[in-house]
């Protein structure tokens, strides 16, 4: 179980160094919400693992704590209330989950939804923009 001061210190991490954005491959209208955070240092990554699950990238300057799918929207639930800058992102994650949510198991995604995931993905990129 994680502490309201370190959802509120993770949300402040999110708002100041984090990317909320969702990946969509079109050839198979598949897309994933994911929860990045760069930093030059692995300390805070670390401890985002530790807390919230995810995995750690070395890259060529610095670390790269990231979680996907489920675990993205999980997180974003669990914050949303402390987050300030990055509150809109992480709304467009919860809705998509609603979207989701409406495919049943095993089946492709009606035009509708994935119409729907669409428009989600767009208004998302555009707020990074």
């Amino acid at each position: 179980m994680v502490s309201e001061t370190d959802k509120a210190y993770t949300a402040g991490i999110i708002d100041g160094e984090g990317y909320i954005g969702i990946s969509y491959d079109r050839k198979r209208w598949h897309i994933r919400e994911r929860v990045d955070v760069h930093m030059k240092y692995p300390t805070i990554p670390r401890w985002l693992k530790k807390t919230w699950g995810g995995f750690i990238m070395k890259v060529d300057d610095g670390y790269i704590w990231r979680v996907s799918a489920i675990e993205s929207r999980i997180l974003c639930k669990e914050i949303l209330p402390y987050m300030l800058l990055k509150r809109r992102q992480a709304r467009v994650i919860l809705q998509l989950e609603k979207v989701k949510e409406k495919r049943k198991p095993g089946e492709n995604d009606t035009p509708e939804i994935r119409e729907k995931k669409h428009q989600l993905y767009t208004r998302l990129k555009g707020m990074h923009n």
